[in-house]
């Protein structure tokens, strides 16, 4: 079948064959394109080539996660009216072919952050590595995790108001989960120092409890060069190895191996 839009004829294709069920899915969605999704109704795939994205058809149920305030949250649902191939880029960072229409969307809310109900869900296979099924675009999951997600919230129709009130930067979280980890470890360590190595390899485990994908070297470099802010204290070390070059606000350096705990 043949659909008209804005001169641009649309081939459309059904997915879905008589007497098949609904599948159900997690599906990614960047926050800067989340205003544009709730207007027109359509998914702009990035991956066409996706065997997942392939698989999607009518009538099928979506779930809607994104990086909220710095953590993996869910945010809706809503059900495929039909798959359909277009040649127009509606937006321009999204230039797929491939677009999936919905019926409608159901927001939550309050978002649903991951790392409370990891726990209850089959689909997080690994309670140690929450980021891992949320990296691709779409992920299969079963009706059990679906129900149990949307009925855990009242929902509505109207665009969450929660997004026009996120003003948290990343060098905000950063800085606040450095300083969280310290507390942690200050009020937990018997010893009156820790190793800087040690202290970020704490920090990056704390941060991907959040689903922020922050390598431990990111850190390490942030670290360096940022905890002058904070006005930690720090000693040298005589193991060599274990020296951390951190700089001063106006750039200079020094070699430091441990935290003070004070």
């Amino acid at each position: 079948m043949l659909l008209l839009k804005g001169g641009i004829h649309i081939k459309q294709q059904t997915l879905q064959s008589a007497g098949e069920s609904s599948k159900y899915w997690i599906c990614r969605i960047d926050e800067e394109h989340l205003s544009k999704i709730d207007e027109q109704r359509i998914l702009y795939i990035t991956n066409p080539e996706s065997n997942a994205v392939k698989s999607v058809k009518a009538e099928d149920k979506i779930l809607f996660f994104t990086p909220f305030q710095e953590s993996i949250s869910f945010i809706g649902y809503g059900p495929v009216e039909e798959t359909l191939d277009d040649p127009e880029y509606l937006l321009d960072s999204l230039k797929s072919g491939r677009k999936i229409k919905l019926k409608g969307i159901k927001y939550f809310t309050e978002p649903v952050p991951v790392k409370d109900i990891a726990s209850d869900l089959e689909f997080i296979k690994n309670k140690e590595n929450l980021p891992y099924p949320f990296k691709s675009e779409f992920t299969e999951i079963k009706e059990e995790d679906f129900s149990y997600i949307t009925r855990r919230m009242n929902s509505s129709k109207t665009f969450p108001v929660y997004f026009e009130k996120m003003s948290f930067t990343m060098d905000e979280f950063l800085m606040g989960s450095i300083k969280g980890t310290y507390e942690i470890v200050k009020n937990t360590e018997e010893s009156n120092q820790i190793e800087i190595k040690e202290f970020i390899r704490l920090l990056h485990k704390f941060i991907n409890c959040y689903g922020i994908f922050k390598s431990y070297e990111d850190l390490f470099e942030y670290y360096s060069q940022n905890v002058w802010k904070l006005g930690f204290k720090h000693s040298p070390s005589r193991n060599p190895d274990n020296l951390v070059k951190l700089y001063g606000p106006r750039g200079n350096s020094q070699r430091f191996g441990y935290i003070k705990l004070v």
